[in-house]
């Protein structure tokens, strides 16, 4: 019986062009600020992206949304050159606007995001010189920088994400929220 229903469940998923993924807890959180378990951090992986991520083979820090890098001689202040031709899944372009909205919002509500305080202890703020390039001051050199951006709290989300009751899960990622 429960063969046939899983069955039943994947020709439905086929006809609607969905997917289904069964497991044994939902996600606590779908923004990936808040991802503090590791069912939020499989459903937001999918939704959202980050700057960097690990590479599969190599388990290497490679460029994802951010093209290149480059780290200040003090090791305070790391510039991100961005990904050109990115889409919001509303067709919102991605720039470093979403880059400055994703982190600025969890400096300033640092009691929110209680994961990004473990992660990002030091950074102290975000700008945007252009519309590609992203500058992150840290207050001193933070050597595991660049790995805490592959996890889901340092996620880009769409700019306004975050401002109502309710978040907006509106990615950049494979998978569209719906």
């Amino acid at each position: 019986l429960l063969l046939g229903l899983v069955l039943l469940i994947t020709v439905l998923a086929a006809e609607n062009d969905s997917l289904i993924y069964l497991r044994f807890a939902d996600a606590a959180a779908l923004d990936p600020g808040m991802s503090r378990d590791q069912y939020s951090g499989v459903v937001t992986s999918g939704i959202f992206e980050g700057l960097v991520r690990y590479d599969k083979q190599s388990r290497e820090v490679k460029p994802w949304l951010a093209r290149d890098w480059k780290m200040s001689p003090d090791g305070k202040k790391w510039v991100f050159y961005l990904r050109p031709g990115v889409r919001f899944h509303d067709g919102s372009a991605f720039d470093s606007r979403a880059v400055a909205y994703s982190f600025t919002t969890r400096i300033k509500q640092r009691h929110r995001y209680p994961k990004w305080n473990i992660f990002f202890p030091g950074m102290i703020g975000v700008t945007t010189p252009d519309k590609l390039t992203v500058e992150i001051e840290l207050n001193k050199p933070f050597a595991p920088f660049l790995t805490a951006l592959t996890d889901p709290v340092a996620f880009i989300v769409l700019p306004g994400a975050c401002d109502g009751e309710e978040f907006r899960p509106v990615g950049t990622g494979p998978f569209r929220f719906v």
